[in-house]
């Protein structure tokens, strides 16, 4: 069940219009269009009320607004998307508008630098370094723009999640040894597994929280006393931040240090309407009340407990107020692994190896699914090593007839012309298909379009890999019309990986969201390539965890003989 149209906040409101306005300048359209969309900005993040509960007429009359813009404000809150900024998105592309968030360059200097060919903040990079950006803008412009490059945070600098988790486990550790701390917990980002994390929050609960801090002020090197209760400092390249509670608030502390902006702001204008003001210290008036559990904070704003992972002002709210919140997929819920990777190919582990540490998880089955003959730099398999691959997993199997099921696959490369990189009467050998994308990335959206297309019909592929072929904060997305792609999975049965390695979470939850919405079955796998890398698992059921999935809703959460039929009915 797709979740509900989540009301939009002011603040989201003004968002949106404030990115109207800068697109619009971008576009060189009217300046008096242009104001009128940020005026409204302007009004809406200063509304008392919030705009998405009046009605039309009474939004048409609140200075600033206007017809046009309380009709578009009505579209927002009963539809959940906006078609006016949904074309300017088409029109403008992404890495024109990234180029507006670059300290120094505003929507006007965005659009000179896209009429003179550049679109994106490599291209404007190499323009600085080639002395292009100078003769275009002036020597004056040009270095405050090197400097805002300089400035501006690049993706690199956010952690993935598993740096970030790696970095958080180590300062808890240094938290939980202060003198009076009783429970120091993950939050904020981390803990929803958004798919970039900036600073890792902590939350303790310690029996004089301003004592606590102290001590770790003290005891850690540039460590920063933010506030009398938080402490800030670097650890490996990651910021982290502290902040201490009593145990009787911890719980207050823990879910507003957790949720999304969004999410926060939801559950204030929630408490407003019943006359009560929420903060990260509890619930006040008629006086200040400190939750120990988040529980009973959402218990006493007549809410089920919300799962970190909804924390995004997505509807999880009003769900949770009718008890109708999904039940979410679990790592202990996945009986195997469909893309596991051994040292015939790329990997670094025997294939026994390989099966050993699925055995380990407690997995049912996986599939050895190691580089086909293209991926030479990865040491993808000819046909004569395939099939003695094939033989191998075959005596495998009858000599370990007690533990895991080890079926015969590949990850096959799907070529520039949208065929595969194995012929058919191979694909037929193989139980299971991993057909990806790694090599011309850079395709046309047209061309990229109809070769993941292809592969989702070809009748021997079991499923797509990685399908974007992202590697976050490293390279973008190939450029493609996903929907089309998920649309013809949805039609010839495909199913679609959420591979959960943290450079690639591909699918994205959205993405993710969306697939289950068009009807495509998708399979939770880590892409492992060692041992450890089952451990990755966590990452991707987080991101399936995000989209609303439950456990019917991935194939490999089906126990063995269920799993077999499954597979059976996508080979037919």
């Amino acid at each position: 069940m797709a979740p509900p149209v989540s009301p939009p906040t002011n603040a989201e409101l003004a968002d949106l219009f404030e990115e109207i306005g800068d697109l619009l300048e971008i576009q060189g359209e009217n300046p008096f269009k242009v104001r009128a969309y940020r005026r409204a900005a302007e009004v809406l993040r200063e509304l008392p009320q919030p705009a998405a509960a009046l009605d039309p007429a009474e939004l048409r009359f609140i200075p600033g607004i206007g017809e046009a813009i309380a009709a578009k404000i009505v579209e927002r809150v009963s539809t959940g998307s906006l078609a006016f900024l949904d074309r300017l998105h088409q029109q403008i592309p992404p890495s024109v508008r990234e180029l507006v968030r670059v300290p120094g360059i505003g929507p006007k200097t965005a659009a000179r630098l896209l009429k003179n060919g550049i679109v994106s903040r490599q291209g404007l990079e190499a323009a600085l370094a080639d002395g292009r950006l100078a003769r275009l803008l002036g020597p004056t412009l040009s270095e405050r723009i090197a400097r805002g490059l300089l400035a501006a945070e690049p993706q690199s600098s956010r952690a993935d999640l598993l740096r970030a988790t790696e970095g958080a486990a180590l300062a808890r550790l240094r938290v939980e040894r202060l003198p009076g701390v009783q429970r120091v917990e993950v939050a904020g980002s981390l803990r929803r597994f958004a798919e970039r994390v900036g600073d890792v929050n902590l939350a303790a609960s310690a029996t004089d929280p301003q004592q606590a801090a102290a001590a770790l002020h003290a005891t850690v090197a540039g460590a920063e006393r933010v506030e009398p209760e938080e402490v800030r400092f670097p650890a490996d390249g990651l910021t982290v931040a502290v902040r201490f509670a009593p145990p009787a608030a911890f719980g207050s502390l823990w879910q507003w240090w957790t949720g999304s902006r969004a999410h926060n702001e939801a559950l204030r204008e929630r408490a407003g309407q019943r006359g009560l003001s929420l903060g990260r210290y509890g619930i006040a008036p008629p006086e200040a009340v400190g939750f120990a559990t988040e529980e009973a904070l959402y218990h006493a704003l007549g809410l089920a407990w919300i799962p970190p992972e909804l924390r995004e002002a997505r509807g999880e709210i009003e769900r949770a107020a009718c008890g109708q919140l999904p039940t979410l997929v679990t790592v202990e819920a996945l009986r195997g692994d469909l893309h596991v990777h051994t040292d015939w190919s790329d990997g670094v582990a025997s294939l026994e190896a390989m099966v050993a540490a699925a055995a380990a998880r407690g997995y049912e089955y996986l599939a050895i699914t190691d580089h086909s003959a293209g991926r030479a730099v990865a040491r993808g398999l000819d046909r004569e090593r395939l099939m003695a691959q094939i033989q191998r997993v075959r005596h495998y199997n009858e000599t370990h007839p007690d533990g895991p099921l080890v079926l015969v696959g590949a990850e096959v490369d799907i070529r520039a012309d949208g065929t595969l990189d194995y012929p058919d009467d191979l694909l037929r050998q193989l139980d299971v298909v991993v057909a990806s994308v790694h090599s011309a990335l850079d395709q046309p959206r047209e061309k990229m379009t109809a070769r993941l297309v292809a592969a989702a019909r070809h009748p021997l592929v079991t499923l797509l890999g990685h399908p974007t072929g992202r590697l976050i904060g490293r390279r973008d997305p190939v450029a493609v019309d996903l929907e089309a792609v998920l649309a013809a999975c949805a039609a010839n049965g495909t199913w679609v990986e959420i591979n959960a390695h943290p450079a690639r979470l591909d699918l994205n939850d959205e993405h993710a969201r969306l697939a289950r919405e068009m009807g495509v079955r998708l399979v939770i796998n880590c892409d492992a390539h060692a041992p450890d890398h089952f451990g990755l698992a966590r990452y991707g059921v987080a991101v399936a965890r995000r989209a609303w999935l439950g456990p019917q809703e991935i194939v490999n959460t089906a126990p063995r003989a269920l799993f077999l039929r499954h597979l059976e009915e996508r080979r037919r």
